[in-house]
């Protein structure tokens, strides 16, 4: 399997890589705080950014990018749960003209415009993670293979799949899936068991962890500082 990077950080599932994501601007000091907790790289929420303008959005990735040398991530997620507000050829767009100024976009697997934002990155070089995002369930392993092999339709780099899991049978069902690692793969369940999740998914084979750093994004997301001192724990690699 190839190796995978993000900008400067190499994705491999141990170490533990942690990204923190990000639903508004932060000033330079936040940002150095949080490099100093243990973030390996910012996802940017934008979707929760107080304001769904192309300028405002990127005049504020600008800034961000000025301010730390953490590995970028662009997301604009636009779902049931997030609906962006804008059309799509908006988005679309926006994806684009943010490329300039980060390391990676994560797309959602089956939108309209992923395939054709997905080679514009993979041209200059940016890393792209497809994303697959279920609030309700973890799906049976055999629609978590069909996310497979939509994936490998598509030019992706890594795939992403994050579940609500509401027993832990659904924890080792993402869990099984992760071990089998066919390709570069972010697994991670929401919800209740979302720190049983994210506390072994890098041992079977998942490349990256989430956790914020002022507020969750996504339900059962830990804080920064309680999964830097969990892996600090489990992980004798794990070093910040």
């Amino acid at each position: 399997m190839k190796p995978v990077r993000i900008g400067s950080v190499g994705l491999s599932a141990l170490p533990p890589r942690i990204a923190v994501p990000l639903a508004g601007p932060l000033p330079a000091h936040s940002l150095l705080r949080l490099r100093q907790l243990g973030g390996d790289l910012l996802e940017l929420r934008l979707d929760l950014f107080p304001r769904p303008d192309d300028n405002y959005l990127l005049v504020e990735v600008r800034k961000i990018r000025a301010a730390t040398r953490l590995p970028l991530i662009a997301t604009i997620r636009s779902d049931a749960a997030h609906p962006w507000p804008g059309p799509e050829t908006q988005r679309e767009k926006l994806f684009l003209s943010l490329l300039p100024f980060v390391d990676a976009v994560d797309l959602e697997l089956e939108a309209t415009l992923t395939s054709r934002v997905a080679r514009q990155a993979r041209a200059r070089g940016k890393t792209v993670i497809l994303s697959y995002h279920n609030y309700h369930r973890t799906p049976p392993p055999a629609y978590l293979h069909l996310l497979l092999r939509r994936f490998r339709g598509q030019p992706g780099d890594i795939l992403k799949i994050a579940t609500r899991a509401r027993k832990p049978a659904e924890v080792i069902r993402l869990l099984g899936f992760t071990r089998e690692k066919p390709v570069p793969l972010i697994t991670q369940a929401m919800g209740e068991w979302a720190s049983v999740s994210r506390a072994l998914a890098p041992l079977f084979g998942s490349r990256l962890s989430y956790a914020y750093f002022q507020k969750p994004t996504a339900p059962g997301q830990p804080g920064l500082r309680e999964l830097k001192d969990l892996f600090s724990r489990l992980y004798p690699s794990f070093k910040h």
